[in-house]
């Protein structure tokens, strides 16, 4: 939860240098880390 919150404040401008520096970074991904990191969720999940 708290992990998700933290992304929340990047995400949503909390501190717009972050949120910034976070889209230039999507600018650059391939997908492969965001289906890795959904993989680990669901896995490590109570239904995985």
């Amino acid at each position: 939860m708290l992990k998700a919150r933290k992304r929340c404040d990047i995400t949503h401008g909390k501190d717009m240098q972050l949120t910034e520096a976070w889209y230039q970074e999507l600018r650059e991904e391939t997908g492969e880390r965001i289906i890795n990191g959904m993989c680990d969720t669901i896995l490590s999940g109570p239904l995985g």
